[in-house]
């Protein structure tokens, strides 16, 4: 769960730790992002059973320091389009590859699909590398298309 308000992040972990959630984790990036940022400090809170345990994700991204925010930034639904497509195909390498990476691994890890961190990012990477990311969306679009009847 992204969090843009650092000081809500802690509020929503006993929420879901109140729920009895099996795993989860509350992610805020010191930037400002309500999601794991590429390059700096991102706040986790991991919701077990019971129990919140703070700590903080450093990405090892020497090449991305100091990535400003204006190069994740979005654009308009086609423009995001393009961009999720580049990531996907492969093309792109830069800050939002990284993003998506580092956030994809998360939610590997959060569904018990992998065993570490490491593994999670290895696998995130592979499934980009390899088409796997790009199957899925083109899965995602077919679907779209036929529930609209197009």
């Amino acid at each position: 769960v992204g969090v843009a308000d650092a000081g809500r992040a802690q509020l929503i972990a006993d929420a879901l730790a109140d729920l009895d959630c099996d795993w989860a984790l509350v992610v805020h990036a010191r930037v400002g992002m309500d999601e794991i940022a590429p390059s700096g400090p991102t706040d986790m809170w991991e919701v077990r059973p019971g129990e919140v345990k703070r700590w903080t994700l450093e990405p090892d991204t020497p090449d991305l320091a100091g990535v400003g925010m204006e190069s994740l930034a979005g654009g308009t639904p086609a423009e995001n389009a393009v961009i999720v497509r580049e990531i996907l195909e492969d093309r792109d390498h830069g800050p939002r590859r990284t993003a998506v990476l580092l956030n994809a691994a998360a939610a590997l890890v959060v569904a018990g699909a992998a065993k570490d961190w490491e593994d999670a990012v290895v696998q995130a990477t592979d499934s980009v590398e390899g088409g796997a990311g790009l199957l899925v969306l083109e899965e995602l679009v077919a679907g779209s298309r036929a529930m609209a009847g197009g």
